[in-house]
């Protein structure tokens, strides 16, 4: 299991967003290619353990991750946190934070968390533009 250490709105773990698609790949290895849905511009990654988005220059926009991965924002091991403790302190990092049934984005952290009825499925971490 991989460990992916997120730098907001710069990084997940050793994918930087702005990386070119072709270095992602060498660093993370096998992957599948498909388009997320018939309104995706480009194509995403999946690798065993996330996917990765491009923008339309082929440059990592945002990385998804599910619970194969170690995922730490912080201190914090996402996976290993409770839903509301895990909302709690990125709220306290982001007063802004919009939350609805599904989850929550945190538009300061280029952080959201996909978690409807109040279970952690997947959290994304983007760079600044990915969310505006």
């Amino acid at each position: 299991m991989r460990t992916f250490e997120i730098t907001p709105l710069k990084q997940a773990g050793c994918i930087s967003f702005g990386m070119p698609r072709t270095q992602v790949r060498e660093l993370l290895g096998k992957f599948k290619e498909f388009k997320k849905n018939k309104f995706s511009k480009t194509t995403t990654d999946a690798f065993s353990d996330c996917h990765v988005y491009y923008d339309e220059d082929d440059l990592c926009d945002a990385v998804e991750f599910f619970a194969e991965a170690t995922v730490q924002i912080g201190p914090v091991n996402v996976f290993g946190t409770p839903y509301d403790v895990l909302r709690t302190v990125i709220r306290s990092a982001d007063a802004d934070m919009q939350e609805d049934e599904s989850g929550f984005t945190s538009k300061k952290l280029g952080f959201c968390a996909y978690a409807p009825d109040g279970k952690l499925e997947s959290v994304l971490a983007c760079s600044d533009k990915y969310l505006h």
